[in-house]
């Protein structure tokens, strides 16, 4: 998917800064120096001078390489030369000036500064060369080519299984924020991190990771900032191509073929980018396209062609008739009288025939190796236009198209799904040198992401709403909405049909920043605002089957799931008659004013607040109601938006919820987007760096309270419910009549009728307020000499108020199991509700230690060790990522506690290292061009494994609460012992110590007792590699070739074991890894000309 976590407010600007002190031969400071700072690429100038302290800064730099003049006079003319500014980087350029007795300049060509001595922010920076020269096949790995894989790579970053869940500094994925040239590049509808809304890797400048100490400028605590490229006066630009080959990799560790399965990935583009207007107008390009095809390989369990008629001999077991006081089937046959009508048009146009012959489902029975495609094409245009020496703009447009069709487990018959993907993002910046001391910069923004779902057979749309109605499925309704969408059917044993429906949905982002900058003798004083309309659109939609229904079978009737399907005998059935679309807007702004003030040539204390305001959604399609859970009766309450949305209730929600109230946001005291706003999101910040002995120790540190905000995921939980209407059907049979049936799902016959329980999914706190965190970190930091540097942090971050989802419905624990207890659900007029809490927290608390290394002498390298301990409850009753936004279901509303553990995927030990090393070689004649130009950079990755939790089967309810339609519950332990076994003795088909736990028994009034995150899984070991050879052509044109190794010496990196105690292979890995370059070996070759 496209998205991974959050939005936030900022104002954020791209630019630096470079400031510095200037003294004369008696370190006397000198003010009234005239210091004039040129861009080496475009030749755009800024002058200020110094102050009465000899102090100077010239802030709103674009990211370059800058030379600095000093000219004062009765002093020589200096001149530094080479300094690499990054964005948001402050660059300390101190001079010493001599006194004029002679007329020759001063030139001091500088290195790049080790250490940042100015900022209490730690941050981590790849240009675009170093991005390409890092050891990860981004360009083709898992079907896509975003810059987004190298953002892990950074010191402080851990990331979910899937590799796209990032927590930066502590915190959880949805308070990581990211932007593109200072506009935000998050998805509105979900709250993640939009993937592929990166320009292309050859069109970025670099790529910031802000981990540690953020200040007011920033929303959060974690900030991923990139930088688009510009051109310069000189023109610059190449082609490249990437290819990716099956033939290349490695086989799995679990696969039983010889190779790995086919696999074609071609990755090409170019750039360019030069002068329009030379010192004036600049412009750079790009395009890139993959063309990526891959073998899926499928292994479902579809019904064995005898049982398609009715032959069940091969069952083990009587199947019985539950119409005829349970007498059994004559040799397990079932007549063709008695299978429904519905269940064989079902199965002729859902079950593709096996492909292995046998009568079992012991194994899988249904094996293809239809092909997958994703094909992605993006450009990227910039423009750059210097006026004069106080105004200048520029202007970016960013647009991807892809296409991914990927086959479905029942492909004979439902074909492949379909994504169309098209993000889009727009920027105008203008930077306003009002005076030397006063500069001010203004952004528009716009970013649009769109996603549409379908799918079928051929390229085809299936027909979900036409094979119900020719199978004869009663009770749906006839205005459904229109696209592929198709029954959801579960029946134990085998695959499963449920696919979600067709649908479009929309993310938009408009947004207005402003920043002033004031330089006022030793501070540095920053305002900033930010104004955004935020909107989301999508589908109403609450399970899979949605209005076309979901029905299950689990052989409760006849002791067989597939008979009970021929029968036409669910244990349970739901049905969603959903109501419109979603169309939700929102504005949210955000302030902020920042101090840098310099104490001392050795002290920098940072000052600053931020203030947000964050409503929720207004949705324009009148969707949107909440519970009122407070409100005296069997129901509580309804509350829906306003009296149009009254005009849009379903009636027969109406009538299956009795007499339960429905009134609207005014008459409850509400606003319309039936959440208060929270007005209390202050967030101060604090920092400081200290230079006790020098330039060449620093010591910082800080203290901020940072706010996440509440977007489209939680809004889209409260929208569809009154104009919808959602029910459970639960099957009874009496007298031999059953209450449901195949062809009646939704509501029974005339002899014996059913009325469904509605559920509320899901309501939200009126007055929750917003997430937010305290981070406080200490940090001590060393330039070594040989451009190396070392590192120290100590990092902590409390983040409350997280969303859980607890069911307002559950009855505590109890002996009498849940059927007795039933009636005295708090609310009897509902089934399930659940609500947004924000009730939850985590602690995290890390030492993180990095040697670094400034490319000089042919070497660069950054190596970094983690240590963190990061504990929530805000997981659930069966966490295995982070948090999300929504929060999860707890295992019991009345103890969250049962759920505080060690957060899943934050590792304990992390010992990243990446590394780039020129190979030496002769310079002159033919050897050069063979010997010489070869570069070797890798990565090497050391990680724990992940924490993890082990569960029972969902049919098990120890507690009597109704967790088997709830949430997870867990085991017991049978004795003293964890269920960790010794390095020595773990292996594949025993990870745990699977005698360590057991499964309670049913009623027996409370939980299992194994807490969340106490097993730990299997860790990481990893090398990749990548060898470039460069063959200059001319001075300025050069040829490279590169072979690109993931994880070179396949080391297995195992993923998590099957977790289900009850399962007969509970405890065995069946899969490896495949984030973080964990899996099989992957190999990838290039070639770029360049000039």
């Amino acid at each position: 998917m496209l998205v991974l976590s959050a939005s936030f407010l900022g104002a954020q600007s791209i630019f630096g800064e470079i400031r510095g002190t200037i003294t004369d031969p008696s370190s006397a400071v000198v003010n009234g120096v005239k210091v004039t700072v040129v861009n080496k690429g475009t030749s755009e100038r800024r002058e200020v001078e110094s102050d009465g302290s000899g102090n100077y800064s010239v802030v709103n730099l674009e990211a370059g390489t800058y030379e600095v003049q000093f000219e004062m006079s009765g002093f020589r003319p200096a001149k530094t030369d080479k300094v690499a500014l990054r964005a948001r980087d402050v660059v300390r350029v101190d001079s010493t000036l001599e006194v004029a007795n002679v007329s020759s300049e001063v030139v001091v060509t500088t290195a790049r500064q080790v250490i940042t001595t100015e900022l209490a922010t730690i941050v981590d920076t790849k240009s675009t060369t170093e991005i390409n020269n890092l050891a990860v096949n981004f360009r083709g790995a898992g079907g896509t080519n975003s810059v987004f894989a190298a953002i892990s790579f950074a010191p402080g970053v851990q990331t979910d299984s899937s590799g796209t869940g990032l927590s930066i500094g502590g915190g959880m994925p949805f308070q990581a924020t990211a932007t593109v040239d200072g506009i935000s590049n998050i998805n509105v509808r979900s709250n993640g991190i939009l993937t592929e809304m990166f320009p292309s890797a050859d069109s970025l400048s670099e790529v910031k990771v802000s981990a540690i100490s953020n200040n007011a400028e920033y929303a959060q605590a974690g900030d991923v900032t990139v930088t688009s490229r510009a051109g310069a006066n000189a023109f610059h630009g190449g082609v490249y191509w990437y290819h990716q080959n099956g033939a290349f990799d490695a086989r799995d560790f679990f696969s039983t073929r010889t190779g790995a399965p086919f696999k074609v990935s071609n990755d090409y583009g170019a750039t360019l980018g030069g002068p329009i207007f030379k010192n004036k107008t600049f412009f750079f390009g790009g395009f890139e396209s993959l063309r990526y095809r891959t073998q899926s390989i499928i292994n479902s369990t579809v019904p064995p062609l005898e049982w398609r008629s009715g032959n069940l001999q091969s069952v083990s077991g009587t199947i019985r008739d539950p119409l005829a006081n349970n007498a059994p089937f004559a040799n397990n046959v079932i007549p063709s009288s008695r299978i429904s009508p519905v269940a064989t048009a079902l199965i002729q146009a859902l079950y593709p025939a096996p492909t292995v012959g046998g009568n079992s489902i012991a194994t899988t029975n249904y094996r293809a190796t239809p092909g997958s495609a994703n094909d992605n094409d993006q450009w990227d245009l910039r423009i750059d236009h210097v006026f004069n020496d106080k105004h200048s703009v520029f202007f970016r447009f960013s647009d991807k198209s892809i296409t991914r069709t990927n086959p479905k487990s029942l492909y004979g018959t439902l074909g492949d799904d379909r994504n169309e993907i098209k993000p889009r993002n727009l920027v105008f910046a203008h930077n306003y040198v009002i005076s030397p001391s006063l500069v001010n910069e203004f952004r528009f923004g716009y970013s649009n992401n769109s996603t549409v779902r379908s799918f079928g057979l051929n390229g085809q749309i299936f027909d979900g709403f036409g094979l119900a109605q020719q199978a004869g499925i009663q009770g749906i309704r006839s205005n459904a909405p229109k696209g592929a969408s198709v029954p959801d059917i579960g029946i134990s044993g085998l695959t499963g049909t449920g696919s979600g429906r067709e649908g479009l949905t929309l993310s938009n982002n408009w947004q207005f920043a402003d920043n002033l900058t004031w330089i006022k003798g030793r501070h540095t004083l920053k305002f900033g605002a930010d104004i955004r309309k935020l909107r989301t659109t999508d589908i109403t939609s609450f399970f899979s089957g949605d209005d076309l229904g979901e029905y299950r079978f689990n052989g409760n009737f006849s002791g067989n799931a597939f008979a009970d399907f021929l029968l036409g005998l669910p244990n349970q059935t739901r049905v969603a008659n959903t109501g419109s679309d979603v169309d939700g807007v929102t504005y949210h702004t955000g302030f902020f004013a920042q101090d840098d003030y310099r104490v001392s040539p050795r002290l920098t204390l940072n000052f600053g607040v931020r203030y947000e305001v964050h409503p929720m959604f207004f949705d324009s399609a009148r969707t949107t109601s909440n519970f009122d859970r407070a409100f005296p009766g069997p129901g509580a309450r309804v509350i829906i938006a306003d009296e149009e949305a009254r005009k849009f209730t379903a009636p027969s929600f109406v009538a299956s919820i009795g007499n339960t109230p429905i009134v609207t946001a005014k008459e409850a005291g509400l606003p319309d987007t039936l959440r208060y706003t929270d007005y209390n999101n202050f967030a101060p910040r604090f920092g400081f760096a200290w230079r006790p002995f020098g330039n060449r120790t620093v010591i910082r540190g800080g203290y901020g309270i940072y706010t996440a905000t509440v977007l489209g995921s939680v809004f889209y939980t409260i929208t569809g419910i009154h104009v919808s209407d959602v029910r459970t059907f639960s099957n009874t049979i009496t007298n031999g009549v059953p209450a449901v049936t195949l062809q009646r799902p939704f509501g029974g016959s005339a002899v014996a009728p059913v009325v469904g329980n509605s559920d509320f999914r899901r309501g939200t706190q009126f007055d929750g307020a917003d997430p937010y965190s305290q981070q406080w970190n200490l940090t001590v930091e060393r330039d070594l000499g040989w451009n190396t540097g070392f590192r120290a942090t100590y990092t902590g971050n409390r983040t409350v108020k997280m969303f859980s989802s607890p069911d307002l419905n559950q009855v505590p624990a109890n002996t009498i199991g849940y059927q007795a207890a039933r009636p005295s659900r708090p609310y009897p007029n509902w089934q399930i509700i659940y609500v947004r809490d924000p009730n939850t927290n985590s602690w995290y608390n890390a030492l993180t230690t990095e040697v670094y290394k400034r490319f000089s002498n042919r070497l660069m390298f950054q190596s970094s060790w983690t240590w963190a301990k990061h504990q929530s409850n805000a997981t659930g009753s069966n966490g295995s990522g982070f948090a999300s936004e929504n929060g999860a279901v707890p295992t019991d509303r009345y103890n969250l506690a049962l759920d505080y553990g060690n957060v899943a995927t934050t590792r304990r030990h992390r010992w990243l290292t990446t590394f780039a090393y020129e190979l030496p070689g002769p310079t002159q004649g033919f050897a050069r061009h063979v010997i010489s130009e070869w570069q070797l950079s890798g990565i090497v990755l050391f990680q724990t494994g992940p924490f993890l939790t082990p569960t029972i089967d969902a049919r098990t309810d120890p507690s009597g609460t109704n967790t088997t339609q709830r949430s997870v519950d867990r085991p017991d332990y049978t004795g003293t012992t964890y269920g960790n076994l010794d390095k020595e003795k773990r292996t594949v088909d025993a990870w745990f110590d699977r005698s360590a736990f057991s499964i309670p028994a049913s009623n027996i009034g409370r939980f299992g007792l194994v807490g969340p995150g106490q097993l730990i899984g299997p860790s990481t070991a990893n090398f990749s590699a990548k060898l470039q050879k460069k063959f200059m052509i001319t001075e300025r044109v050069y040829m490279q070739l590169e072979g690109s190794f993931s994880n070179v010496l396949n080391h297995a990196n195992f993923a998590a074991p099957i977790l289900v105690v009850s399962n007969a292979n509970f405890g065995r890995v069946t899969s490896t890894q495949g984030a973080e370059n964990g899996g099989s070996r992957n190999i990838q070759v290039g070639l770029r000309l360049q000039f």
